[in-house]
């Protein structure tokens, strides 16, 4: 198969790189396990020499782990492929319930996600924050364009409600306040075979508002763009070019218009179903950050970890991320 053929669409040559990948790695594994399988065979004869015993015994112990963990592996490449994994994503970040305290608890996962995408070496940008009037801080929202590799394959199974039991700075006697932040993680780069026509999108400019709903310059910088048909619009203004606010709203509801089309493929397909992490559902708890405690409970793999602190900043997300798609397989 010649990929650097000109013949085809560059989606086409995308698609078929992708499953050439996957047939390499699968192809790999099943090489290593082979190999694995042969070299117990010969070690099984060298335990009847007294002298090898102990050795082949050991070696024979470390490949038996090693083909438990290429069977783990060979498993899930023969697991459909979300066309999606490999593109970057779309977060956003709203308060829930608790009202002052979910702001402040939004700003630190804001800050986990960031963090988290800078230790895997992706790239990260805020597409747009509104911050709490009332604390001068805090997140009202927050649109975080993350892109790397396998980004949105990563970062899937996190969107879900996450729940905070913590003491606020707000509350002056000390008692424990149970607060929730809803994430929503989009794929940031639908497939070019998904459109949206002009005459489906309704564009509007204004100014820019700050604290109190002041405008914030004199020229109309602000920018909303809604899909008529769905309803669904986004809105930027931290930018002071009109340009770019309105480049940064299109990406936001290109990612949330078609997100919306591929769930209702997905709720189509009861095999897709049987491999969604819960029940998939966007206003499903999956998980519980307990200060007082010092630990994080995910709520959908039962998986309880310590140390708020290193979770906050990142360090321990990928455990919880790693379990998430453990179950999927």
């Amino acid at each position: 198969l010649d990929l650097t053929s000109n013949q085809g669409s560059p989606d086409q040559l995308a698609a078929l790189q992708i499953k050439l990948a996957k047939i390499e790695a699968q192809a790999s594994a099943y090489k290593n396990l082979s190999s694995c399988i042969t070299a117990i065979e010969e070690l099984e004869e060298l335990k009847d020499q007294k002298e090898m015993q102990d050795m082949a015994l050991e070696e024979i112990e470390e490949k038996e782990a090693q083909i438990e963990d290429l069977e783990t592996y060979a498993l899930s490449l023969l697991l459909p492929i979300d066309e999606d994994d490999n593109v970057g994503a779309m977060l956003e970040i709203r308060p829930g319930v608790g009202g002052s305290e979910s702001c402040l608890f939004a700003e630190n996962l804001l800050e986990m996600y960031l963090s988290y995408a800078e230790l895997n070496n992706w790239s990260s940008k805020i597409v747009s924050l509104s911050k709490d009037q009332q604390l001068g801080k805090g997140c009202k929202e927050a649109i975080i364009q993350i892109t790397g590799d396998q980004v949105y394959g990563t970062l899937k199974c996190e969107s879900g409600v996450h729940k905070v039991i913590r003491v606020p700075e707000t509350e002056k006697s000390g008692r424990l306040h149970s607060s929730t932040v809803g994430v929503i993680v989009l794929p940031d780069t639908p497939p070019q075979t998904f459109k949206i026509q002009d005459k489906d999108l309704k564009v509007e400019t204004m100014r820019a508002r700050g604290a109190g709903g002041q405008h914030v310059n004199r020229t109309e910088s602000a920018v909303r763009v809604t899909h008529i048909p769905s309803g669904i619009s986004a809105m930027c203004q931290d930018s002071r070019s009109q340009h770019n606010n309105k480049e940064s709203a299109m990406e936001v509801l290109y990612a949330r218009v078609y997100s919306i089309e591929k769930q209702k493929q997905v709720q189509a397909s009861m095999e897709a179903k049987k491999l969604q992490v819960g029940s998939g559902d966007r206003s499903e708890k999956i998980r519980t950050y307990n200060f007082p405690q010092n630990r994080v409970t995910d709520h959908r793999t039962n998986l309880t970890v310590h140390g708020m602190e290193e979770m906050l900043k990142g360090n321990l997300l990928q455990k919880f991320i790693d379990e998430a798609e453990a179950l999927q397989r």
